[in-house]
């Protein structure tokens, strides 16, 4: 469930074959991906069925600051 999509089927998911274009169709997509050096997006199957299913993974929040606003 953890594989990587093949460039295959970053191909069929996206409907492009360019990386660029795949990037921009993951991110639109909301499906979260690492870049490799080539520019071909890597993205495991997890990520794509949580984005499918409307899973959002929690983001850490940042350390406390000053709310400025207030003053």
């Amino acid at each position: 469930m953890n594989d990587l999509l093949t460039d295959e089927e970053l191909t069929e998911l996206t409907g492009y074959v360019f990386p660029s274009k795949q990037c921009a169709a993951l991110t639109r997509a909301g499906i979260s991906f690492i870049r490799r050096r080539d520019g071909r997006p890597r993205v495991t199957w997890t990520h794509v069925n949580a984005a499918l299913t409307g899973v959002r993974h929690s983001v850490a929040e940042e350390e406390d600051r000053p709310n400025f606003d207030a003053i």
